[in-house]
């Protein structure tokens, strides 16, 4: 959980309710919303059930935050043709009561250009050096020549063989130089820049650069074939280039560009030598006038008091029949808009009732109209309301990463739900309230990712696949319910959230039309749910289409191509690839096998729907984690101390294609601060699943990572770092006991030693108490006797 108790605190449950209806001389309308535009913003608060409440009694500071929440339900408008649209799906009017989701106010993804680049700095040779305003008046032999000037990278650089990023946002017409290393990455603007020279010809020292890129390449190489794992370098921007035998050759082209009076050298694989001109041609085109105005528009963006965040709508979608009217029923849906869709879940029976009682209503005078809108402020008066026992709960919550630990390590009869009851129509509502404002808490009734493990079988594995590279998928349904896609999306979509945080906001419509194809058709690796046919046939609008109806999963050629790749393209031309396991390679298919596995053994233990799906989501995601941390350059150094199975798994040639296409996408950038906790280290993830494969390790590859594990728990914080990548769903602290049985004395003591430390904490005791049976007296024995 990235954001703060104190964030999340300052955030309302809802902002507005919306009721919709089909009319059938105009088609889908929105008819009401509370609060209006024009409410005033006042510091009394309303009950459950309608009563209003003085101001008087409360702090200022509660007040305060009152008047603020309502400022931010004025400060967002919506396109009131898109939510009625979304809010009655097709095939609505033959539903007594569906739900469906939608989102608004979604942030614009960044468009991010990059080109991967060595980048040099310039530093005097000689004393006898000329002064700078011999460069500045145009003669840049004296960098290109170095006679005068030496080119160098960055020696703050751990590893010198790491490449930069030369970043363009197309957005704000913005240049960054984005410097990689094992510690940071630094990112700086270059403003103005111009191009001074672009040759194939190398100067000096770039050209023994290369050569040593090169010898260290080949050095990998020999190391692979020595150890007999496969290859273990990554594939990744500037792996793949010729030999240098001399300054002169086809394989890079040397840059020197100039940004005020400060000077660069790019070093540039010739396969990106277009991508680079381009990139540089684009920037030096765009008028300043262009480029003040985009700043401009990016401060007036954020110069506002009041952010609104992207808001979920969850909907209520009622039929009622009704003779006296036109098409024989009144089809209603009432929506509520709010920042958490799992805070807005449990009010759904709210909606429900809320969009019955706005059936009663018939007409569309003004008078019907402003009944209809006091029935809304009924329901958001109530759901508004659960605002003051939910931010109870958050007060009492110190860290949401030892709630979480709580809740996915241990059987601690601690509730993270807190119970909220109202009755705004007479019936009493009793509402559970996830105080964890997670994503992946949301109730799926029917198509979690274990559901969605069953109807792709084998294929799942390009769906996730497709996922990381930002396909295009469609999740269609022609029989089902509006809720079965918004689910099977919303699910899908947790696992980009891995990635990118805000992948579901920007990237992911639960249920859309053809009417919304405008809204979706630019946005890079959408998912998308419809009940239309019409999406199947157009086969240009997806890349990985999930039929839901008939359990399959087809992959276009484009698409195919994107996700699998062979060296002697053998499978390229294999467009018809449903379900077919044999197309996956041995490591791919034990991916899905080991799932699968696992989903099966859940059901036979009698596990819930919802333990079911949190343990595929929590093996995607280490999975995930494992496959791109383990290529990231930055832990190349450290490659020679992971485990041999991990390397055969993660670094297979299969994986590593993957992983060199990912890394030119936008959500892979940023991977390791996103996906990594906050003080957490990258190998605490490599050792964890070294004991969990322990039946396939030696002696010392288990005793490293034991010793790592050691040193990395010396604080409490530490201690919830590892607990939480050893949730209860993934076995918990079962392979730490297990190494209780070892063989070896000095496995057995480090791993008790472990186990102890973890005691510390009333979370870590539970965890172990929550350990198998067996294990857990393999523990309580070991411990009396060392």
């Amino acid at each position: 959980m990235k954001e703060s108790v104190a964030d999340v605190s300052r955030l309302p449950i809802a902002y507005c309710t919306l009721l919709a209806e089909f009319d059938i001389d105009t088609g889908s309308c929105l008819r009401a919303r509370y609060p209006l535009k024009s409410s005033p913003v006042s510091g009394e608060i309303i009950t459950g059930e309608g009563n209003t409440l003085s101001g008087m009694g409360r702090s200022e500071e509660e007040i305060a935050q009152e008047e603020e929440e309502q400022q931010q339900q004025q400060a967002f408008e919506l396109d009131e043709s898109y939510c009625a649209s979304h809010m009655l799906p097709d095939g609505a009017e033959k539903q007594v009561v569906s739900r469906t989701v939608f989102i608004v106010n979604r942030p614009k993804p960044v468009m991010i250009e990059r080109v991967p680049i060595y980048y040099f700095t310039a530093v005097a040779a000689a004393a006898s050096s000329p002064n700078k305003t011999d460069v500045n008046t145009g003669d840049i032999s004296l960098l290109s020549s170095e006679s005068h000037f030496k080119w160098i990278r960055d020696t703050k650089v751990d590893n010198t063989f790491l490449h930069d990023e030369l970043q363009f946002i197309k957005t704000t017409r913005e240049l960054f130089l984005r410097k990689k290393g094992s510690v940071k990455i630094e990112s700086i603007a270059l403003k103005q820049p111009q191009m001074l020279l672009l040759s194939s010809t190398l100067p000096h020292s770039i050209n023994n650069f290369v050569q040593q890129l090169q010898v260290k390449l080949l050095q990998n190489e020999v190391e692979v074939v020595e150890r007999g794992s496969p290859l273990r370098i990554d594939e990744t921007s500037l792996s793949r280039v010729s030999k240098p035998l001399n300054s002169h050759h086809s394989g890079y082209s040397f840059a020197i560009i100039r940004t005020d009076t400060n000077y660069y050298g790019f070093l540039v694989q010739s396969t990106y030598l277009e991508r680079f001109n381009s990139l540089m041609n684009v920037f030096s085109t765009a008028s300043e006038e262009e480029k003040e105005e985009k700043k401009e528009e990016k401060v007036t963006s954020h110069s506002t008091n009041y952010v609104v965040p992207p808001l979920y709508g969850l909907c209520a979608v009622v039929t009622r029949k009704d003779a006296s009217v036109r098409r024989g029923g009144i089809s209603k849906s009432v929506a509520i808009l709010g920042p958490k869709l799992v805070w807005l879940e449990p009010f759904f029976p709210l909606l429900v009732e809320t969009a019955l009682q706005c059936c009663d209503v018939k007409g569309k005078t003004e008078e019907a109209v402003e009944k209809q809108t006091a029935l809304l402020r009924r329901c958001f008066d109530s759901v508004a309301f659960a605002k003051v026992p939910l931010r109870e709960g958050l007060s009492k919550v110190k860290d949401f990463l030892e709630m979480e630990v709580i809740r996915l390590s241990t059987r601690s009869p601690k509730t993270s739900h807190i119970l909220y009851t109202t009755s705004p129509f007479g019936t009493s509502h009793s509402i559970h309230i996830p105080v964890l404002p997670e994503s992946y808490d949301f109730t799926f009734s029917r198509y979690g990712l274990e559901r969605m493990v069953e109807i792709c079988g084998s294929s799942f594995w390009f769906v996730v696949m497709a996922i990381i590279l930002e396909k295009r998928i469609v999740v269609l349904s022609r029989q089902g319910l509006p809720n079965d896609v918004c689910e099977a999306v919303l699910s899908l979509g947790l696992i980009g959230d891995l990635l990118d945080p805000h992948f579901t906001t920007t990237k992911v419509f639960p249920y859309t039309s053809v009417n919304g194809f405008l809204h979706f058709s630019n946005i890079p690796g959408y998912i998308v749910g419809t009940l239309n046919p019409i999406f199947e046939t157009q086969q240009a609008w997806w890349d990985v289409l999930c039929d839901l109806d008939n359990k399959t999963v087809i992959v276009s050629p484009e698409g195919w191509n994107g996700i699998i790749n062979n060296n002697n393209n053998n499978n390229s031309n294999n467009s018809n690839n449903n379900n077919k396991a044999s197309n996956l390679s041995v490591d791919d298919v034990q991916f899905f096998k080991d799932i699968i596995n696992k989903v099966y053994r859940m059901k036979a233990l009698g596990e819930s729907l919802c333990e079911q799906h949190t343990a595929v989501r929590l093996m995607i995601e280490e999975y995930i984690g494992l496959m791109i941390m383990i290529g990231d350059e930055a832990n190349e150094i450290k490659r020679h101390e992971l485990s041999h199975i991990i390397q055969n798994i993660f670094l297979a040639p299969n994986i590593t294609r993957i992983r060199v296409r990912a890394q030119s996408e936008y959500m892979i950038q940023d991977m390791p601060e996103n996906f990594l906790l906050l003080g957490e280290d990258p190998f605490l993830l490599f050792s964890v699943a070294t004991l969990r494969r322990a039946s396939s390790c030696d002696e010392v590859e288990l005793l490293q990572a034991l010793h790592f594990l050691l040193d990395c728990v010396q604080t409490c914080k530490e201690v919830l770092l590892l607990l939480r990548r050893m949730p209860r769903a993934l076995d918990g602290l079962n392979p730490l006991a297990a190494q209780l049985l070892h063989p070896s004395l000095q496995v057995r003591s480090t791993a008790l030693e472990l186990l102890r430390r973890l005691e510390v904490m009333q979370v870590g005791r539970d965890a172990i108490a929550a350990m198998n049976t067996f294990m857990y007296m393999v523990y309580e024995e070991a411990s009396k006797k060392m």
